[in-house]
């Protein structure tokens, strides 16, 4: 897959993962927030928020090798910025979906009888 489109697509889901983990924290029924799903909603956060600016690096860095006409997909400066977007991506995904078992775990305990 072409660096350009795996960047775009990473953008996508680390913008939907953010749009869900701002669902989840304004419909959530917490009485008492725990500091240990406060602290995976952050974490899930931060690491979309960085997989998103290492999606506008690479963005930048395809740029400015194309202008130069030195363009090779095998580059460090071209390989990393992609790489660490997709692995803070999966950061996120990671503290995500810890937060919303929790939360969503505690949504059916509160709703037995």
């Amino acid at each position: 897959m072409p660096t350009r489109a795996m960047s775009g697509l990473l953008t996508t889901l680390a913008t939907a993962l953010l749009g869900a983990l701002g669902y989840l924290l304004t419909n959530a029924n917490q009485a008492a927030p725990q500091l240990r799903n406060g602290a995976s909603a952050m974490g899930s956060a931060l690491f979309a928020v960085l997989s998103l600016y290492f999606g506008y690096v690479s963005h930048l860095t395809l740029l400015a090798y194309t202008y130069s006409n030195a363009f090779n997909p095998n580059f460090f400066g071209v390989v990393w910025p992609s790489r660490s977007q997709f692995y803070t991506l999966l950061l996120a995904v990671l503290f995500f979906s810890d937060f919303a078992f929790r939360v969503l775990g505690k949504d059916a305990e509160s709703d037995k009888p």
